[in-house]
């Protein structure tokens, strides 16, 4: 069992890995997170986020957080990493260091498996998926691209949906759409009103979304904004080591359907030691 003390606070990053691993991973699905799930168009990058402003049960001030790594390689296979926060070892082989915790998301669309990678506990759960169940009426055609989804998306929210043409991003063209969701009189009553108002720009060559930038308005004034964008972008085959759970760390497995478990694998389950609140 391997005990941590958080050093340095993970700022929503846990909610966010959380909300991108529960998506589906099929041959079928169209993408993961803001990554198309297609073959034969290798990528790797960054992801920069850079947040000013402040909203209630968030800091204030400008800030920057530590870059996510992306990779698709040609089997269409998509690697999310992100660094969570500092964590001092309280026991184990690293008692007394500080470490950087990771968490890695792999969509494998072959496989049709999601696996959740933590550096710090030294494990991974795989979640397999079996064929999609698309449901009747769907408003998404079956053949849509991750771009034409993500437009169609922001006309079926509720909100106001704007077009915003395409403009040239890393060499890229990008389609821009901008969705403002502003809340219900019923919600909104006898609270401050925040619209959000999101724009967001999707490559159809590369098949993944550029640029993302937020702002959040309360009496028409802007309180906070937030912008993550692609960058450092090379469009060659990711190391093919990414897309690996590491020989030893302890795997379980979460099979729906027992038939598709996969043959020969060894599964342990290990229960994962959850951070703390960050120390003062």
């Amino acid at each position: 069992m391997r005990l941590f003390s958080p050093v340095l606070p993970a700022l929503a990053v846990a909610f966010s890995f959380v909300s991108a691993t529960s998506a589906q991973c099929t041959r079928s699905s169209i993408g993961f997170m803001n990554i198309g799930i297609v073959p034969n168009n290798p990528f790797h990058a960054e992801l920069v986020t850079k947040t000013e402003g402040a909203l209630p049960h968030l800091p204030s001030g400008s800030l920057s957080q530590k870059p996510q790594l992306v990779a698709r390689d040609s089997q269409g296979r998509v690697r999310i990493e992100r660094v969570t926060g500092m964590y001092k070892m309280d026991s184990g082989p690293d008692q007394g260091q500080a470490l950087e915790q990771h968490l890695i998301s792999i969509c494998d669309p072959v496989a049709q498996t999601v696996t959740q990678i933590d550096t710090i506990n030294r494990s991974a759960k795989v979640t397999h998926f079996g064929p999609p169940q698309r449901l009747p009426g769907s408003l998404i055609p079956a053949q849509s691209s991750l771009c034409a989804v993500k437009s169609r998306l922001g006309s079926l929210a509720n909100g106001k949906s704007e077009d915003l043409g395409n403009q040239t991003i890393l060499g890229l063209e990008a389609h821009g759409t901008r969705l403002i969701l502003t809340p219900s009189a019923a919600v909104s009553e006898g609270h401050s009103v925040t619209t959000t108002i999101q724009d967001q720009w999707c490559s159809d060559d590369l098949a993944a979304v550029l640029l993302t930038s937020q702002s959040f308005l309360q009496n028409n004034q802007t309180t906070r904004k937030s912008q993550t964008s692609l960058a450092s972008l090379e469009r060659t085959e990711p190391d093919a080591a990414l897309f690996q759970i590491p020989p030893d760390y302890t795997i379980s497995e979460l099979v729906p359907n027992p038939a598709a478990r996969r043959p020969g694998l060894h599964v342990s389950v290990q229960p994962l030691q959850i951070p703390s609140s960050p120390q003062k």
